[in-house]
């Protein structure tokens, strides 16, 4: 029941603003515990697999408001 953009994000394996945390954790999987305790922080990091970091990070409304990643990785990982 979500948008068409959204589905196609999660399909696509990328994050897209605006997603909330059930999409992210759809499309990315849960965070590694060790750098994410909580699923209620503001702030969701992540490994890629050549083990560089990025985040995901919330808004006051519970949705994507940015990704903080490399261009390489935004790339790779964030709908734009």
């Amino acid at each position: 029941t979500w948008p068409p953009a959204v589905q196609a994000a999660i399909r696509a394996g990328k994050v897209a603003l605006g997603m909330d945390r059930e999409q992210v954790l759809m499309t990315l999987g849960r965070p590694r515990i060790d750098t994410t305790p909580s699923l209620d922080a503001t702030q969701w990091t992540y490994y890629t697999f050549e083990e560089e970091t990025f985040a995901v990070v919330w808004g006051a409304d519970q949705h994507v408001v940015r990704v903080d990643a490399s261009p390489a990785v935004r790339k790779q990982l964030v709908a734009e």
